[in-house]
C-alpha cells in the first residue's frame, strides 16, 4: 500500500527546507532521523510507493516556487486537473502577537499564498490551523492571542476553506523554561476556560460557514458542534486523492491524536532549524532565532 509523507510535524521544513524535499523528490528517496533513538532510515518517494503529500506551514512562499518538482505524482486516472497532484496543506495561521510569534508572515502574505494555493488544487485541500490557543498575564490582566481570528477566518471562508483545526498550547519543559527566560508569564487555562474559549470560538466560524476540529484536546468533544481532528486522516485523504492508503491509527503520535498511519520526513535536530522564533514552539532547535528576535 502506498503511504502518505507528511513534511512536517516537525520544524517548518516547507517554510525552510524545499531544497531537500526537492532533492529527496529527485533521487526518489530521503534519509530521515528518528528523533527518539537517532537511527537513520531511508524512506522511498517513488511514485509507486507514495500516495501523497500532507505539508505543514504558516508561509508556502517557498512551496509556491517549487509546485512543479510533484508533477511525477500527478495521477493519470482523474479529469479534474487541478486535483491531479496528490497534496494536503495545513496552513497555520494565527493572531498576529509579536511575541509570540515575532518573525512569521504578515497576515497579507499568507492571504496571498492562500489564493494561490486554492487557484493550484482546490479548498478541499486546505486546512486552516489556527494552532496554538494561548494565554498569558500582562500588567495583571489575562490576555490571548484569539483577537485576529474573525479576519483570518473571513478571508479562509471568502477562498472557500471550510475546515479549522484547534489547540490549547501543551507546555513541554523545554517550552516553559524558555517562555520564563524570557519573562513570558504564561497561563494555563482550565479544562473550564478552555470549554467556554472554544465555544466562543465555534459561534465566530459559524457565521464563515467554518468547521472547527479539536487535535488533541479529548475535553472540547463535549461540545456539540466540535469534531475530533484527523490532522492526517486516511479516510479522507482517499477520497481527496481518488486512491488507499492506511486507515490505521497512528501509535507514534500522542494518544489523544486521531490521525492514520503516515510517514514524516522531517526533522528535530540542529540540521532542522526553523527562523520563525514561535515562543512556544516544541519542535524548534534553533535557540539563537529567540535571542536575535527578543532583542530587535
Amino acid at each position: 500500500m502506498k503511504q502518505s509523507i507528511s513534511f512536517s510535524r516537525r520544524s517548518d521544513g516547507v517554510a525552510f527546507y524545499m531544497n531537500r524535499l526537492e532533492k529527496g523528490i529527485e533521487e526518489e528517496i530521503i534519509e530521515v532521523r528518528n528523533p527518539f533513538n537517532n537511527k537513520i532510515s531511508r524512506v522511498s518517494l517513488k511514485p509507486r510507493d507514495v500516495a501523497g503529500f500532507v505539508l505543514w506551514s504558516k508561509n508556502f512562499k517557498n512551496f509556491l516556487k517549487k509546485w512543479d518538482i510533484f508533477e511525477k505524482y500527478r495521477a493519470k486516472n482523474t479529469i479534474i486537473s487541478k486535483i491531479k497532484i496528490p497534496v494536503y496543506f495545513h496552513f497555520t495561521r494565527n493572531s498576529i502577537i509579536r511575541i509570540l510569534e515575532p518573525l512569521s508572515p504578515t497576515l497579507e502574505e499568507s492571504f496571498s499564498q492562500l489564493e494561490e494555493l486554492v487557484e493550484l488544487t482546490s479548498p478541499a485541500h486546505i486546512m486552516w490551523r489556527f494552532d496554538p490557543i494561548l494565554f498569558w498575564m500582562e500588567e495583571g490582566n489575562l490576555v490571548d492571542n484569539l483577537g485576529d481570528f474573525n479576519e483570518i477566518a473571513s478571508h479562509f471562508s471568502d477562498a472557500g476553506v471550510q475546515r479549522c483545526t484547534i489547540s490549547f498550547a501543551t507546555y513541554y519543559v523545554k517550552v516553559e523554561r524558555r517562555m520564563r527566560n524570557y519573562s513570558f508569564n504564561y497561563y494555563k487555562p482550565t479544562i473550564k476556560e478552555m470549554i467556554k474559549t472554544t465555544h466562543q470560538l465555534v459561534i465566530k466560524a459559524r457565521k464563515y460557514n467554518i468547521r472547527i476540529f479539536a487535535c488533541c484536546n479529548p475535553d472540547l468533544l463535549k461540545i456539540t458542534e466540535i469534531s475530533q481532528a484527523h490532522c492526517i486522516d486516511g479516510n479522507y485523504l482517499n477520497k481527496l486523492w481518488n486512491t488507499k492508503v492506511s486507515l490505521a491509527k497512528d501509535t507514534g503520535q500522542r494518544e489523544s491524536c486521531g490521525c492514520t498511519k503516515s510517514r514524516d520526513i522531517g526533522g528535530y535536530d540542529k540540521n532542522w532549524k526553523c527562523h520563525h522564533g514561535c515562543l512556544y514552539c516544541y519542535a524548534n532547535p534553533n535557540n539563537e532565532i529567540y535571542e536575535k528576535s527578543f532583542l530587535k
